[in-house]
């Protein structure tokens, strides 16, 4: 994970973070809260399980999670949960993993969890200092596809239609020492959460398009009815869950639209008569009909 290097940052100002570490091992989380507190970072609480961390996220959210790789503890669906809004009060928190020695799987997972990065364990203070002032003052906006939200990874120059979107970061808020209102701070964490499911909705629109591509390329190349129907339905998947995005931002025009689309392609997929040119033809309205629904939602929803 590139980050850029490192802003110093006044001891003093470390007090006023909140950070939240998940780490099974009792001794081990109190040797890393003493660690951090001697470098300033006071407001530090320890959890030994997801479940007693997730409970405790929305009072008020933390500044930072840390999440350390253990048995029986799975931070990486920890932080896709965060990201989603699943748990939590604020899914832009910014969350650090830190993952087992010698295992690129774990690396690999972090990466796709949508956590902002992650350290090989064991970590000395230093570098947790450095690379929490990284994910302050350097952090990479975020993305929402169908299937990661997070910060954006991929080299700048290659061309995306996925937008950017600008993250609500409280850590950089303490320690440039603003302060916002916790009313306020809500607010702007409601709207920016928004733009992630509009995001979404434009990545369910491009990958509509790609999987109706797929199903009319197994159909032209004659391939088994089974998986020309298989091919159908991954679409009716994309729109379901097109339709529960829909949900989250309370838009009953485009949920209607996902399922009554979604109703057709089962239609067509389960037609005893066979998928005629003329039927398989009928589904490339649909990302049509899809993305005139989607673009009528307003940016500001």
């Amino acid at each position: 994970m590139a980050i850029a290097p490192a802003e110093k940052i006044d001891p003093a100002r470390l007090a006023a973070v909140s950070v939240y570490l998940l780490e099974r091992n009792n001794e081990v989380a109190n040797s890393m809260r003493t660690m951090l507190r001697g470098v300033g970072m006071a407001g530090v609480k320890t959890f030994p399980t997801p479940d007693e961390l997730e409970a405790n996220l929305g009072r008020p959210a933390p500044d930072v999670l840390i999440l350390s790789e253990s048995e029986g503890s799975d931070i990486f669906e920890v932080t896709k949960r965060v990201r989603r809004a699943v748990v939590g009060k604020n899914p832009f928190t910014v969350i650090l993993l830190l993952v087992t020695t010698n295992n690129p799987e774990s690396i690999k997972a972090a990466l796709m969890s949508g956590a902002d990065s992650a350290l090989v364990k064991p970590v000395a203070s230093g570098q947790l200092v450095d690379r929490i002032s990284q994910l302050a003052f350097s952090r990479a906006p975020f993305i929402a596809t169908t299937d990661y939200i997070g910060p954006e990874r991929r080299n700048s120059g290659r061309p995306s239609d996925i937008p950017l979107i600008q993250t609500i970061n409280t850590l950089r808020y303490k320690l440039e020492r603003k302060t916002i209102a916790p009313e306020a701070l809500e607010k702007a964490i409601a709207s920016t959460t928004i733009q992630l499911w509009l995001g979404q909705l434009k990545s369910h629109s491009l990958k509509l398009q790609f999987s109706c591509n797929v199903a009319f390329e197994h159909h032209r190349a004659q391939r088994p009815e089974a998986e020309v129907k298989a091919s159908l339905l991954d679409l009716v998947a994309v729109l379901e869950d097109a339709a529960t995005t829909a949900q989250r931002i309370d838009r009953p025009d485009m949920l209607k639209t996902c399922h009554d689309l979604a109703k057709e392609i089962k239609a067509l997929a389960s037609d005893t008569d066979g998928l005629e040119d003329h039927k398989i033809k009928m589904i490339a309205l649909i990302p049509a009909a899809f993305e005139q629904a989607r673009q009528k939602l307003s940016p500001q929803a």
